[in-house]
């Protein structure tokens, strides 16, 4: 499971998996996503992604901040839109994961981010092909 934990405030993290997935880029993958704030879970959704969405955003998060995205990234799946500000004062990125007026806040480092990229690079590899 990849999970990307708030810098500032304790025990508030998401946290992703990727169910399974099909092989081709135009089919989908299920994923599970959980968003607890102070230890409490606020937020759980099981959707699907189309693996060329889920490899958009395992690659945006990989080499983030890439510029061409502007502090936002969307597509056109029903589910979990990202959008981010830059709070030089903690060195790090507030994150806003959006899913359909659901609006879960995680701070991070940029090293965070890159490292939950990997991470969910490793789930979608390890994740069960569906036929």
């Amino acid at each position: 499971m990849a999970i990307l934990q708030d810098k500032i405030q304790p025990n508030t993290y998401v946290e992703c998996r990727i169910i399974d997935h099909r092989v081709d880029e135009l089919e989908g993958s299920q994923l599970f996503w959980r968003y607890v704030h102070l230890g409490k879970v606020i937020h759980e959704l099981h959707f699907g992604w189309t693996n060329r969405t889920v490899h958009a955003c395992i690659h945006m998060l990989q080499h983030f901040p890439l510029p061409q995205y502007e502090g936002y990234f969307s597509h056109f799946e029903k589910h979990l839109e990202i959008k981010w500000n830059t709070d030089e004062a903690n060195d790090s990125y507030v994150l806003q994961f959006i899913d359909q007026g659901t609006i879960m806040i995680i701070q991070a480092k940029k090293e965070q981010l890159i490292t939950f990229g990997h991470q969910l690079e490793k789930e979608w590899h390890q994740s069960p092909v569906v036929e």
